[in-house]
This record gives structure tokens, C-alpha cells and sequence, in this order.
């Protein structure tokens, strides 16, 4: 075979494989820039997800003063349960429908929370449920997977000799 061929197949295969890997190297950046921003969007929208969750936990709990108030609030859990869920994790999603029973069992059981009027059991109860529902927002906080973040604090300025 003659030289001149040989070097201008040497030529052709250095250049395909020279656009292969510039490809490949420009595929996987743009790949993991894609991940990146997809971690970026889940975890924010897990943040937003887990911090309702914990409001909820409180807009529970002043339901049960009145019966009504209670079904319509266990029922907008209910509903916000279902379209939210996947983005709690699994101890969140377990506290927050535990909850969410024990507050509909409470009314069920007791009426609705009348401070004037009320038994030792009601009352025992409802302690109860006051700490159930701290723990679920503990439980939620948790949850999210963010790891305390101190407070930064201005830098102290280096003083020249």
C-alpha cells in the first residue's frame, strides 16, 4: 500500500475520532449541567413541599375548636396529601398522615375543643395531640434533608503591623 494512502487514512481516523471524543466530552457536560439543574429543581420544590406540610401541621390543630372547620381542613390535607406526597419522604409523609387521623379521631371522639367545658381525658388528649403535632413538624423539618447551615459572620479585618 502506499505511504500517501496510509497517511491520509491516518488522517481521516484521527479526525473522526478527534469529533467522536469532542462530542461525547460536549454530550456528558451538557448531561451533567442538565442533572444538576434537575437536583436543583427537585430539591426546591421538596423545600416548598415539606415547608406547607409543616404549616399544615398547625392549621390542623387550631381546627379542632370547631367540628366543621376540622372535616373541611382534614379534607384540604386530604387533597394537598395526594397532589404533594412523592416529594415528602417517607417519615414525613407517615407524621403528617398520622396527624392528620389523630385530629380527625380527636373531634370524632370529643366534639369539637371547648376550653370553658372540657374533661381530664379531653384535655390529656389534646396535650397529646399539641405534641404530636410538634413532633410531625420535627419529623418534616428533617425531612428535607438540609443540614443547618451556621450563620456567616462578617469577616474580621486583618490589621497590617
Amino acid at each position: 500500500m502506499d505511504t500517501s494512502i496510509l497517511v491520509a487514512w491516518v488522517g481521516i481516523g484521527g479526525t473522526l475520532g478527534g469529533a467522536l471524543i469532542g462530542s461525547l466530552t460536549t454530550w456528558f457536560i451538557q448531561w451533567s449541567q442538565n442533572k444538576e439543574k434537575y437536583q436543583q429543581m427537585a430539591f426546591e420544590k421538596r423545600l416548598q413541599v415539606h415547608q406547607q406540610a409543616y404549616a399544615l401541621c398547625g392549621t390542623l390543630l387550631g381546627t379542632t375548636f370547631t367540628k366543621s372547620s376540622t372535616e373541611e381542613a382534614v379534607a384540604k390535607v386530604g387533597d394537598w396529601y395526594y397532589n404533594n406526597c412523592l416529594y415528602l419522604d417517607s417519615n414525613s409523609r407517615e407524621a403528617l398522615w398520622k396527624l392528620t387521623r389523630t385530629v380527625q379521631e380527636y373531634t370524632a371522639k370529643h366534639g369539637p375543643f371547648v376550653a370553658d367545658i372540657i374533661t381530664r381525658e379531653q384535655f390529656d388528649d389534646h396535650v397529646a395531640m399539641r405534641d404530636l403535632q410538634v413532633e410531625t413538624q420535627n419529623i418534616i423539618a428533617r425531612g428535607v434533608g438540609v443540614k443547618y447551615i451556621p450563620e456567616i459572620k462578617e469577616p474580621t479585618p486583618i490589621k497590617n503591623p
